[in-house]
């Protein structure tokens, strides 16, 4: 493993180097070879951006393709596994098994097989040794993170916090039982779907380290981005349909699918599509209310965006702690003329009328681009404390990486507006619920004001004729 940490590190200073003196190709190649032989984790790094037009060029990204379900096998003895793992009378319950994997994951290979009954399904068998690799693999990305923040004060996202979702999110993917319950969580919800199908996992064939499921056919929509000619259905439909899924499982599932990359999609003959993998799922947001006001303003035009709408909702969820605490102390102090809230929120909505320019520039050129928007719209709420609230990454990577592959595979359809009207106007009201509204608020006065002083000092260093606003407010509270 040693030597694992020494390649990581080779590998990083040759990539930095060519970088360095404009030898792109030949960091490119040192990247790709870096990838490839050093496979696991930094493949799922690899995913997330091979698609991003700014990043890599087209040929590059087509080649980077290939790590989405052209990962390097391992030899395994999948009989003596299944039987390790399952036992002898589950193994009877196979009638064949492929010795040779179709197709490999970052993390496992996947064998055809078929059962007694006749069920063609897919096996899943984790990779040996994994465990160990992603410990060095951490512990070197966890230095590079220290060294990262070192140098860039980080205000929009906590990197180490973001390290530690990331690695707790990967060894969520190493537990094959539990992405068997979130398997059969998706197929029971989409039973009878008219256009979308979930495998069915068979939970008495699944351990820790094995996954059985029925066997989907179709092409994946990688093969598709490979070769245009593959596909001959309605792409545009497809894409429209699988958006307004992904974006309806945050209302109406206490989950969502998390992992919509192009190698996790099979598009059928019957003009149907497929998830077909279930080890990266994300908690639903619990602010279901707040949720939906800030997507409805964020699908609005950059003319009729209410900013102060956007400025309460973004507090109470991206800043959550300071809004309980101002809240907190205008209850004690009763005193509407200098309301701390409502003059948070107003600087907050000055703040984001000078972004309305640059909402209306991404809308002009029609990229819909709301992941954009969304970092703008918290970036003008530094000030304010205002962060990615918590489980609203997942929700980001997701809308990023699926729009990222449609994107390029249909450039001028711009379909996310519509998608997402469609979304907000398909949800009950029972589905709008806050549950961070029903907790009880539970910091004291003396607690209260001290946040507040503490707070008061980031924002004296930043914006000191606010500060002295805001501390004329308190004044004005305590007389």
């Amino acid at each position: 493993m040693i030597q694992r940490v020494v390649r990581v590190v080779s590998y990083g200073c040759r990539f930095l180097f060519y970088k360095a003196i404009g030898l792109s190709d030949r960091a490119f190649d040192t990247l790709y070879r870096a990838i490839g032989d050093l496979g696991g984790v930094y493949v799922k790094l690899i995913q997330f951006i091979c698609l991003r037009t700014d990043i890599f060029a087209d040929d590059q990204k087509i080649r980077l393709l290939g790590f989405y379900d052209t990962v390097p096998q391992d030899t395994l003895d999948v009989r003596a596994i299944l039987k390790r793992e399952l036992g002898d009378q589950s193994l009877k319950q196979f009638a064949t098994l492929v010795r040779e994997p179709f197709a490999s994951g970052t993390f496992g290979q996947v064998y055809r097989g078929r059962l007694i009954d006749g069920t063609d399904v897919v096996v899943k068998i984790l990779r040996p040794g994994l465990k160990t690799k992603l410990w060095f693999d951490f512990a070197v990305m966890h230095v590079a993170t220290a060294l990262f923040t070192l140098l860039y004060e980080q205000h929009l996202i906590d990197i180490k916090e973001l390290l530690r979702d990331f690695k707790r999110s990967t060894y969520k993917e190493l537990d094959y039982q539990q992405e068997a319950k979130n398997g059969n969580y998706f197929y029971e919800k989409y039973r009878g779907h008219p256009y979308v199908v979930i495998p069915k996992t068979y939970e008495h064939l699944t351990s820790k380290t094995v996954l059985v499921q029925d066997y989907i056919g179709g092409i994946s929509v990688t093969d598709i981005i490979r070769n245009r000619n593959a596909y001959d259905g309605d792409l545009r439909l497809m894409i429209k349909q699988l958006s307004y899924e992904l974006g309806i499982q945050g209302f109406t599932m206490n989950y969502f699918y998390a992992d919509p990359h192009p190698g996790n999609i099979k598009l059928l003959s019957d003009g149907k599509f497929a998830f077909i993998d279930f080890g990266i799922v994300a908690d639903s947001p619990k602010n279901r209310n707040t949720y939906y006001h800030i997507i409805k303003e964020m699908i609005a035009t950059a003319e009729n965006m209410d900013t102060r709408r956007i400025s309460e909702e973004f507090l109470k969820w991206g800043a959550g702690g300071l809004s309980k605490t101002l809240d907190v102390l205008d209850s004690y102090f009763h005193n509407k003329k200098g309301k701390l809230h409502d003059l948070v929120i107003e600087k907050y909505a000055s703040l984001l009328e000078t972004y309305r320019q640059r909402f209306r520039a991404i809308e002009a050129v029609e990229e819909e681009n709301f992941a954009q928007i969304y970092l703008d719209i918290v970036r003008a709420g530094e000030l304010l404390g205002v962060k990615i609230p918590e489980g609203m990454l997942a929700t980001m990577k997701t809308v990023a990486t699926s729009k990222s592959w449609t994107s390029y595979l249909e450039p001028e359809y711009h379909c996310m507006r519509e998608v997402y009207k469609e979304v907000l106007a398909t949800v009950n009201q029972k589905y709008m619920i806050n549950e961070d509204d029903l907790k009880p608020t539970s910091v004291g006065m003396e607690e209260a004001i001290e946040q507040v002083l503490e707070w008061l000092g980031r924002v004296a260093e930043k914006d000191f004729a606010w500060y002295n606003e805001v501390q004329s407010s308190l004044g004005r509270a305590y007389a």
